[in-house]
């Protein structure tokens, strides 16, 4: 076994390619990431779109999303529990007129309530898979 690593030759691959400084052009790919322009490749598939490697409103969206995105939808929820606060002072708590009958209605039957909480326990995991890959990506 040893034999074959020691008189193993490298791939043609790895012989062939030999980069150019036409081939590494690293100045530019960052200046056009300063400017804001698309950086674009060559590809020989018909759609244009996928040459794109890079597009301008790809990294707008990933700003808004990681700076503003959480502060609105911070400010929504609150904004909503405050406006459930000052109804509850408005309109108080809606009492019944002659007390409760004593009777129960069933309103789900087992099964119901077993597959309402199975799937919503379901969003809630993958829910927080996905809040817990986004953040090891970043």
């Amino acid at each position: 076994m040893v034999l074959l690593f020691v008189f193993a030759h490298p791939a043609a691959a790895q012989l062939s390619f030999k980069p150019t400084a036409e081939a590494v052009q690293e100045d530019k790919l960052l200046n056009a990431l300063k400017e804001g322009d698309k950086i674009s490749g060559r590809i020989s598939i018909p759609d244009v779109n996928a040459a794109n490697l890079i597009q301008p409103a790809g990294r707008d969206w990933r700003d808004f999303h990681r700076s503003k995105l959480p502060i609105i939808g911070g400010v929504a929820i609150i904004g909503m529990l405050a406006l459930l606060a000052v109804f509850l002072m408005v309109r108080g708590r809606i009492r019944v007129d002659h007390g409760f009958s004593g009777t129960k209605i069933l309103r789900f039957a087992s099964f119901e309530r077993f597959t309402h909480w199975l799937t919503a326990s379901c969003f809630i995991i993958l829910r927080c898979r996905a809040s817990t890959s986004a953040s090891a990506a970043s």
